[in-house]
């Protein structure tokens, strides 16, 4: 057995595993239906402080778990492997409950989790693996940071796993003109679900994962609104690295140190969530907006080429959505070598301030039979004919995901 690693990339596996667990348990990940009768799950002492997830499944189904979830690429089942046992004898939250455990296929474990709800779980992961965490390893991980100058693209390349897409060809030039002419600065992406927006964006990385000047950093709006607006900076300053953020850093300290004293000695004078024109919230405003020069003066400074994605914009709070057209926005399209991709069901409306910087993009249906047609060669379902494609493309009225997915339905059953 290899020697466990408890750095950043084994972290991440770590995470990414326990994500796509609570997500699939909580119903948040599409297209997941067949892997209710392959992942059985059931909860003990739910309503308790420490909630017990039991599982029943194999390797090879929580790889295709991962290959569900919100991040490029899959895990092998030997990072799965790994992963369990890091839950088990380092974070000591899995409780192995097989009877044959030696390289069998078969996972029966117990996950004893600090709460139901998955954006909690993912914070107290973040803390006790911190706290865990050998001096060593840290200190290791410490000094590889300050012998790079800059930190390689954080998103790992698909690599095994091409992202395959019919017809999308001038969106996707749209998006590689915003690194290259640096225009537009903001890119408003409108797609109901099933049309491809995510597609569209991971058809992007796989283009950019191998350019080491180019970081790609997807954020969900949804997961922000839980975390709240700090969660948008810090996922940028951790995967470009936390050591060229200081000011950040400066300014978000001071701005929580106030948030906490105005609530610990003036509870009834201040609402931080209602009250917008309450003065001690005006004045916890003004510090946020410091907050967010310091985020994008930093970014400057890195000088690197960075391009953000903010998917869900419906899902996120009036707040957070106010912030970003606002500060975020025009923040954004002074900073050189930074450009910012918001998409959802629905989108922001440019204001006058920065409409001249952004452009919209609606994804419509995909009626092209040509465009599928290439799509299933490239797939390696050549022995469908382009009668077969125009058919399903008709019958699925150009629905980008049911097309899709008749498509490979078809060419599996043949």
């Amino acid at each position: 057995m290899p020697r466990a690693t408890y750095g950043p990339t084994s972290k991440a596996r770590v995470c990414r595993l326990l994500e796509a667990l609570l997500a699939f348990v909580n119903y948040e990940l599409e297209g997941c239906e067949h892997l209710e009768k392959s992942i059985i799950y059931r909860w003990e002492s739910e309503n308790s402080t420490s909630p017990k997830l039991i599982i029943e499944t194999q390797l090879r189904f929580l790889v295709e778990l991962t290959d569900k979830d919100n991040h490029p690429g899959k895990l092998s089942k030997e990072q799965i492997r790994q992963a369990l046992n890091l839950m088990k004898d380092f974070l000591k939250i899995l409780a192995d409950n097989r009877v044959k455990k030696r390289g069998s296929e078969d996972w029966n474990f117990t996950l004893t989790l600090w709460s139901k709800d998955k954006t909690k779980n993912l914070e107290r992961f973040d803390q006790e693996w911190e706290s865990k965490r050998p001096e060593k390893s840290k200190q290791l991980e410490a000094g590889y940071q300050q012998a790079q100058p800059t930190n390689s693209n954080k998103i790992p390349p698909t690599i095994g796993k091409p992202v395959f897409m019919a017809n999308r060809t001038q969106e996707l030039r749209l998006l590689e003109q915003m690194v290259q002419q640096q225009h537009p600065k903001i890119l408003l992406i409108k797609a109901p679900p099933g049309f491809g927006r995510r597609k569209l964006w991971k058809k992007f990385v796989e283009k950019y994962s191998s350019v080491t000047d180019v970081h790609c950093i997807p954020i969900s709006l949804q997961v922000a609104s839980r975390k709240g607006r700090r969660h948008l900076l810090e996922s940028v300053s951790r995967q470009l690295g936390s050591q060229y953020f200081l000011n950040l850093e400066t300014k978000e300290k001071n701005y929580w140190q106030k948030q906490e004293e105005f609530l610990k000695h003036m509870p009834e004078q201040i609402d931080l969530e209602d009250d917008r024109e309450n003065p001690f919230r005006k004045y916890l405003s003004r510090l946020w907006t410091e907050v967010t020069q310091a985020f994008f003066t930093d970014l400057q400074q890195l000088n690197q080429q960075v391009v953000i994605f903010l998917d869900e914009f419906e899902s996120a709070t009036s707040e957070l959505q106010d912030w970003i057209r606002g500060d975020f926005i025009l923040d954004a399209i002074a900073t050189p070598r930074l450009a910012v991709i918001i998409a959802g069901d629905s989108i922001p409306q440019a204001t006058i301030e920065w409409d001249d910087y952004s452009e919209n993009l609606c994804l419509q249906e995909i009626w092209d039979v040509e465009a599928w047609y290439q799509y299933c060669q490239e797939r390696g379902w050549q022995h469908l004919s382009r009668e077969e494609v125009e058919e399903v493309v008709n019958a699925a009225q150009g629905h980008p995901a049911n097309v899709a997915k008749s498509l490979k339905l078809l060419a599996e059953n043949r």
